[in-house]
């Protein structure tokens, strides 16, 4: 697997689901830790329960993202950065 193959992550108790293009796997491992690790411009933590890849966002609507066929729930927290941060990426994008 590669980056590029993940859509998002889910907290769920002490672990994280990862769900890919083509698998859900199980990580011993927390939110926090994975955000610490994964590179900040493909990866934005959405909500206090998930981290989505910026590359597989297929459209925003009110506080719900889609990805794949899945909405996700923006907090209103992690929104304005969110938001910030999908543009910036669709400006260098249009370079």
């Amino acid at each position: 697997m590669v980056l590029a193959d993940i859509r998002y992550f889910e907290a769920i108790g002490d672990y994280v689901k990862l769900y890919t293009t083509l698998e859900i796997l199980v990580l011993n491992e927390s939110l926090k830790n994975l955000i610490e690790k994964l590179p900040e411009h493909l990866f934005f933590r959405i909500h206090k329960t998930y981290i989505i890849s910026l590359n597989h966002v297929q459209y925003v609507e009110g506080n719900y993202l889609r990805s794949g066929n899945t909405d996700l729930p923006i907090g209103a927290g992690y929104k304005d950065e969110f938001l910030q941060r999908l543009q910036d990426k669709s400006r260098k994008k249009g370079k």
